[in-house]
């Protein structure tokens, strides 16, 4: 009788390096990015009101809201993709056109 074995896959093993969980080397480029346009912006505003504190809020407020918006869930899906997700859902065919056949024992 051959011996058996088995084989042990751990869980909640990760395939790349993290900061934290659900958020790596891709999400801070993403937020880097994100960061740049952010920051441009709250010049631009800056220009007109010259307002520091509002400066330094919306800056703060803007990288905040990307790193929230880029860090992966559970399921390694992110409100960036899920949001992706949805604009490439809503473009699909969604409108199903039936044409009514008789069945093959109806003659």
């Amino acid at each position: 009788m051959e011996k058996e074995t088995t084989l042990y896959i751990p869980s909640n093993v990760k395939t790349r390096s993290e900061i934290f969980d659900g958020y790596g080397k891709h999400e801070v480029i993403q937020t880097l990015i994100a960061a740049a346009f952010i920051t441009a912006a709250a010049f631009l505003i800056f220009s007109f009101n010259h307002s520091v504190p509002f400066l330094v809020v919306f800056i703060m407020a803007g990288i905040a809201a990307s790193v929230i918006c880029t860090t992966k869930d559970k399921y390694n899906q992110s409100v960036v993709d899920h949001a992706k997700s949805m604009i490439r859902f809503a473009r699909e065919q969604q409108d199903f056109k039936y044409k009514y056949q008789k069945e093959w024992g109806d003659v």
